[in-house]
């Protein structure tokens, strides 16, 4: 009988804690700012994001320079104009085209790699930069070519 007795007080209080909170009006005109610890946090990339099928596109109607960055090395789509390691990059910035409009288009195997690279192209004035989404694991997942080598 305990048990019983237990649970409906239970669901009593909650049942009152609801209606109490809902009836109450807020008396602050501005809304909160504070974001909870467990939200999820977005950043948002200064460079551009490439689909599988937009840069396979881009290589056969544009001039691009196509950079591998990830590590370590695992091969690489055709058409690649450089291999680099993502963390190399602004170290190796000689390697990179003269012309900071160029559009560059780099990847690694599932893009985060690529974000660093191309933040770090950006932070040397490149003004085209682009990522692959899902790097060469969707390009090969797209059935398309990629070189061991």
């Amino acid at each position: 009988m305990k048990p019983i007795i237990l649970s409906v007080f239970l669901a009593l209080s909650m049942l009152c804690a609801a209606c109490n909170s809902s009836t109450t009006l807020s008396t602050t005109s501005a809304p909160s700012t504070t974001i909870p610890q467990n939200a999820i946090k977005v950043s948002i990339t200064p460079h551009g994001m490439l689909d599988v099928s937009e840069l396979e596109i881009a290589l056969g109607n544009e001039d691009v320079f196509l950079v591998n960055v990830h590590i370590p090395f695992e091969g690489n789509i055709p058409g690649t104009d450089l291999f680099i390691p993502y963390n190399e990059v602004l170290d190796n910035a000689h390697l990179f085209p003269v012309d900071k409009a160029q559009k560059i288009v780099v990847y690694c195997k599932v893009g985060s790699m690529g974000d660093d690279a191309a933040q770090d192209l950006i932070s040397l004035g490149y003004t085209n930069v682009w990522n692959l989404a899902g790097g060469y694991e969707a390009w090969k997942e797209a059935g398309l070519s990629f070189n061991k080598q």
